[in-house]
């Protein structure tokens, strides 16, 4: 099991503690407010989980500044590694509609050739009417892990390679089977 930042373990308790949606297990977007997560905010994003795609509705500015590039409302799916798409697409729509959250390592390539690991916390959310279709996800740059990204050195994300599987995070409906 891998070992979780202090930051992923607050969004949890952040998300834990939001007032869950009258048809389901899951807490509404509207629900989590920026007021109440300002450290987290620079580092979380919020995409739709769709049948075939991950759009992305919302990306912090820190996630923007280490990639060089805005990528709210492209298809996130396009930056992992081809081999894995099914695999992480098929993983996101378990969080949502389980419902359970994970977390897991990926090494983000950009494409002026730097690399960088990040620490991925993924809580299912939905929207006003119950859609569970929504993931919030928290990116965190792991200091531990190498090689670097350069603090000056940016450039657009070329891909990710998820290191799945995920590390489940039961939210009471179980967790799936290895």
């Amino acid at each position: 099991m891998t070992e979780r930042t202090e930051k992923s373990e607050r969004l949890e308790r952040v998300w834990r503690s939001l007032p869950k949606h009258e048809h389901g297990l899951l807490p509404p977007r509207l629900s989590l407010k920026a007021a109440n997560i300002p450290d987290l905010l620079p580092d979380i994003s919020i995409a739709q989980v769709m049948p075939s795609s991950l759009m992305v509705l919302l990306t912090g500015s820190h996630i923007t500044a280490r990639i060089n590039a805005e990528i709210t409302g492209q298809d996130y799916l396009q930056y992992v590694e081809s081999a894995q798409r099914a695999q992480v697409l098929a993983m996101l729509q378990t969080m949502c509609h389980r419902p359970v959250a994970g977390y897991l390592h990926v090494q983000s390539r950009y494409s002026r050739g730097y690399t960088q690991a990040l620490e991925l916390t993924m809580f299912p959310i939905c929207d006003k009417t119950g859609d569970p279709n929504y993931i919030v996800s928290l990116a965190i740059p792991m200091e531990k892990e190498g090689p670097f990204i350069e603090k000056n050195i940016r450039g657009e994300i070329a891909s990710s390679d998820w290191r799945l599987p995920a590390n489940w995070i039961d939210l009471g409906a179980g967790i799936p089977a290895s």
